[in-house]
């Protein structure tokens, strides 16, 4: 089963997200394939495919074992192309550099590589995919989606397992198993 790990995103926040991607779509229209309000979420680390076994060995590892404080209210920055360089892909909202955030990332990270899990190289970059890039259009470099200043404040839901499934109408993410508060330093 196609799979990550991340946290849910406050219904408000997800409200105005839409609201700016309604616009953007408006302006820059079958350019991007906006995602669905319900499939906002912020990734901390992406899985892949994962069999029954790792799930269960992932569950076990990611118990709570002692008491971690919550994440602090998150911030998201900007709206723009992921990577942050003009030809990304993926439309995004990036949030602000959380050290609580980035510490959490290493250390579910350093439990998925011990599953093989995982294997993702890149510095970990917190955002939420507003939009991916329409196929049937060519991207030509005209019209590309602009990077624009954010200033919204959230607080994140609990840590969640999502599975990815495939519908006729799209993908949608399915919460599996939700970590009390977060996982063991």
């Amino acid at each position: 089963m196609r799979s990550f790990i991340g946290f849910s995103i406050p219904a408000e926040t997800r409200r105005i997200l839409l609201e700016i991607m309604q616009n953007l779509n408006t302006d820059h229209p079958n350019k991007m394939r906006w995602s669905p309000s319900e499939n906002l979420h912020l990734t901390l680390c992406f899985l892949g495919n994962i069999n029954e076994i790792q799930q269960a060995q992932l569950d076990h590892d990611l118990r709570l074992k002692g008491d971690i404080p919550p994440l602090p209210l998150l911030k998201i920055i900007s709206m723009g192309a992921f990577p942050s360089h003009e030809t990304g892909p993926f439309y995004v909202a990036k949030l602000e550099h959380c050290a609580a955030l980035t510490m959490l990332y290493e250390v579910v990270a350093s439990k998925l590589s011990a599953l093989s899990l995982n294997t993702n190289t890149h510095a970990y970059r917190p955002h939420i995919t507003l939009a991916r890039p329409d196929k049937r259009w060519p991207d030509d470099g005209a019209n590309r989606l602009p990077t624009l200043p954010a200033d919204l404040y959230f607080n994140a839901g609990p840590l969640t397992l999502f599975h990815s499934h495939q519908t006729k109408s799209g993908t949608t993410y399915i919460p599996v198993t939700t970590y009390p508060s977060a996982v063991s330093f």
